[in-house]
């Protein structure tokens, strides 16, 4: 069921690329949240003081921001919908409006997302999301605990995406423009 992980039973004392972790706190969020570690490995291995991170964030995150979206709803708006109805039967009242954006992340077709599917020992549906980054000190390691292991082919692809996603070159022009070259570049994958 999850031939992409491998669930840790030792300290982290040898983290590598790709480790999933729990409770990283990022500043941007004022959250602590799960975070996968992006930093290559052979920097790992030439000990390198600062590590970079991304948010593994579950789907249902990734729902509410498209109903919002799609719905013209703010944040507040939809936390007082998931409160009254649950998040669940939100969900299902929203699935014909959502289901093409979770189509395009399932399949990794968004270039700020990339898939996980099931976690183990996590319930739910993960993904990364390489908007939501952090560093911190390599000596800060071993405060967090390490939950799941990626392997290949799996655990490259996660940096290549990220690459992809934080090394593009900047364009100037209106949101419209953006979005056109984008569907333009991305539409043929």
């Amino acid at each position: 069921m999850f031939k992409e992980f491998i669930i840790p039973d030792d300290s982290c004392d040898s983290p590598d690329q790709s480790n999933i972790f729990d409770n990283l706190y990022f500043n941007s969020v004022q959250k602590s949240l799960k975070a996968v570690l992006i930093t290559p490995i052979c920097d790992l291995n030439w000990g390198i003081k600062y590590l970079n991170f991304c948010a593994v964030l579950p789907y249902e995150v990734f729902i509410l921001a498209s109903i919002c979206k799609k719905d013209n709803l703010s944040k507040d708006e939809i936390l007082e919908k998931v409160s009254s109805i649950g998040i669940n039967n939100l969900i299902e009242g929203y699935k014909s409006l959502v289901k093409g954006d979770l189509t395009e992340i399932i399949n990794n077709k968004l270039v700020n997302y990339h898939w996980l599917g099931e976690i183990p020992n996590n319930e739910g549906y993960w993904f990364i999301d390489y908007s939501l980054t952090n560093c911190i000190d390599s000596e800060r390691l071993s405060e967090l605990q390490r939950i799941a292991i990626i392997k290949s082919p799996l655990r490259e692809s996660i940096f290549v995406r990220f690459s992809v996603c934080m090394g593009r070159v900047g364009l100037k022009g209106e949101k419209k423009d953006r979005d056109n070259y984008r569907n333009e570049v991305w539409g043929n994958l």
